[in-house]
């Protein structure tokens, strides 16, 4: 039963994290200049914030989801581009997502 608990506890903050990255990424519009990849980052950052309402579930599908978004973040680590403090974010939201995916399915398999 602790492990439950644990993945509950872990599955909030990761919707924590969603939450404050999405708003982070709409934001970011106040302070850079409008282009079209700014507006983009935004975009992401509203997908972000309907993601974060899924992690606030018991599906595994928002999980999915939000790893899928958060690609192009892995994808700069092993570029080693990580500049940016939304790109740590992504990144850290990428890892406990996938995290959270691969304990979900040890949970189904305790069952």
């Amino acid at each position: 039963m602790d492990q439950v608990v644990g993945y509950r506890l872990f599955r909030g903050i990761t919707a924590a994290l969603a939450i404050a990255l999405g708003a982070l990424s709409i934001g970011n519009l106040w302070v850079v200049t409008l282009s079209p990849d700014s507006l983009f980052d935004a975009g992401r950052g509203v997908v972000l914030l309907l993601i974060a309402l899924g992690l606030m579930g018991e599906h595994r599908l928002s999980l999915a989801l939000s790893a899928i978004v958060c690609l192009p973040a892995a994808n700069q680590l092993w570029t080693q581009q990580l500049s940016s403090f939304l790109s740590q974010l992504e990144l850290a939201l990428f890892i406990a997502s996938v995290g959270l995916l691969l304990w979900a399915t040890y949970l189904k398999r305790q069952q």
